[in-house]
């Protein structure tokens, strides 16, 4: 393609897909990797100007973003008419995967560590030093990749929201049922920063229990995030669960998992902040554990 020896397929999604690249004349195998995410054409019931706008605004998110927890933009081009995106090459799985592959939860040091890792990242794109903030919506464990050196990096901000004052406006649900915010499946909703904080409640729930939270089925999973949230965690029994991986976490998992946006964290240094103040020290040091 281009510039680029596609070497393999990463992974694909509704709007593009995402490969191992290297740059012609790179030399050995391994120097200069990177990942390139080509875009699909607009679908037959998609308005090609809205599509246009949509991809705009994953590349104006992505340029945007610099910190250690995010996958690195490096730049975004055309090449005969395809739209392209070079990205940092994270060499490790998905947290999806590493879970899925595990069947078991993570240690605590791992999710400790994890933890830690995830709120700073979801905080550098809350509140980036420009002002704007960018709303993932689509926060999960397939979302978050993870490096050989143990550092945990949020991917994919293809659905990402630009607010400017700090709720955006909503005219469809977006995002993956398992994880998506009860005042996302409201008509004429919004989705704010809290949204991925209860997103984020999700995922280390399910890192703590090593599976899934809700029911994997997509109408199942939003009727019970809609109208059942309270007692199916209840029954779920979340706070003891997550307090045997981690003492202390699971008050922290079921106040991001309020129905209620107001009842969250205000942010996720605040997220981070309480987590901190929760782990054993020891816990708190061991940077190498997420593998």
């Amino acid at each position: 393609f281009g510039p680029y020896e596609l070497i393999g397929l990463l992974g694909e999604g509704s709007y593009g897909a995402v490969y191992r690249a290297r740059p012609r004349g790179a030399g050995l195998r391994g120097a200069g990797e990177v990942a390139i995410k080509l875009f699909k054409p607009p679908g037959l019931d998609e308005d090609p100007a809205w599509y246009a706008r949509r991809l705009q605004a994953e590349v104006a998110a992505l340029r945007a973003l610099k910190h250690d927890n995010i996958v690195g933009f490096r730049h975004a081009a055309m090449e005969d008419g395809q739209l392209y995106i070079e990205m940092e090459l994270v060499d490790g799985p998905s947290l999806g995967r590493l879970l899925r592959d595990r069947a078991a939860p993570l240690p605590p040091a791992a999710l400790v560590q994890l933890a830690l890792q995830l709120c700073a990242g979801l905080d550098a794109a809350h509140d980036p030093d420009d002002g704007v903030e960018i709303i993932h919506r689509d926060f999960k464990p397939d979302n978050v990749l993870l490096s050989r050196q143990g550092v945990a990096k949020i991917s994919d901000f293809g659905l990402a929201k630009v607010a400017t004052s700090g709720a955006a406006s909503m005219s469809l649900v977006v995002g993956t049922a398992c994880y998506i915010a009860p005042e996302q499946l409201r008509e004429g909703g919004s989705v704010s920063a809290r949204s991925d904080l209860f997103a984020l409640g999700i995922v280390l729930c399910e890192a703590a229990l090593g599976k899934g939270l809700f029911p994997r089925d997509k109408v199942t999973a939003m009727y019970t995030i809609q109208e059942r949230l309270e007692p199916y965690l209840a029954e779920q029994d979340v706070v003891s669960r997550v307090d045997a991986v981690v003492p202390g976490l699971g008050a922290i998992v079921v106040r991001l998992l309020a129905r209620d946006p107001a009842d969250r964290f205000p942010d996720a240094a605040a997220v981070e902040a309480a987590i901190s103040d929760i782990a054993p020290r020891a816990l708190l040091t061991k940077r190498r554990a997420l593998r």
